[in-house]
């Protein structure tokens, strides 16, 4: 009976997982990072983060976020548009989440928030190149060399099975903040290092935008915007 009941929960989990993984990520090159020094860029947002209504995200009531991937050329940073085109820049470069797939509730989960103090939040990033469904023993999934399990947690498969996410996790990967002067963008890196499993955690002001560019060795960027509800309201 318990088999029985362990190779029905196995089902139910993978056909509740399989609608929420949306897409898989893959190619990842090895090769040192290139240095990016402080530079400016010319960079129009609302044009980079074209698609503004559909793209916006919430965090919590009082802070929203965008994604985009686009291009850097020269001094320019240049959208990338229509699925197919983003489908293929992401698969030369990577992706970053601010949540994990979380099959124990069948949603997203944020991966890290923290209210740090009244202006600002901590939010976790994670940069990934592809995710796998698992199921097997913890131990050995905490083996695989440059893969990392769901920050959510697993659920348990009998008694020594687990089934959960796997994340592959890119090299070399730096994060950049966007800073506004007149009518262009400084790109000012950020001393900080992605953990082992891709995270950076971001300090995040609350009432105002920022923007944030994850690089590695490809001519690809990562931006993600962080907005307050005023500007939500202002794009509907």
């Amino acid at each position: 009976m318990g088999s029985t009941n362990n190779t029905k929960l196995y089902h139910i989990v993978l056909l509740s997982c399989f609608f929420i993984l949306t897409f898989q990520l893959f190619g990842q090159s090895g090769n040192a990072v290139l240095p990016l020094p402080t530079q400016k860029y010319r960079m129009n947002v609302p044009v980079v983060f074209h698609d503004e209504i559909k793209g916006i995200q919430k965090v919590t009531d009082e802070l929203y976020y965008q994604i985009e991937i686009a291009e850097r050329s020269r001094k320019k940073i240049i959208p990338i548009t229509g699925y197919e085109n983003a489908r293929n820049a992401y698969h030369a470069s990577f992706a970053i989440s601010i949540e994990d797939i979380c099959c124990k509730t069948s949603s997203y989960q944020l991966i890290f928030l923290n209210n740090a103090n009244d202006s600002s939040f901590e939010i976790g990033v994670r940069c990934y190149t592809d995710i796998q469904r698992y199921l097997g023993t913890e131990e050995y999934a905490k083996s695989l060399q440059g893969k990392c399990l769901s920050s959510c947690g697993e659920i348990q498969i009998g008694n020594d099975s687990i089934f959960t996410f796997l994340y592959e996790i890119p090299v070399n990967v730096r994060v950049a903040k966007l800073n506004k002067v007149r009518s262009r963008y400084v790109m000012s890196p950020i001393a900080t290092d992605m953990d082992d499993c891709g995270f950076f955690i971001l300090t995040v002001p609350k009432n105002e935008e920022s923007i944030f560019a994850f690089y590695n060795n490809s001519n690809y960027i990562c931006l993600i915007r962080f907005s307050s509800s005023s500007f939500v309201s202002t794009v509907q």
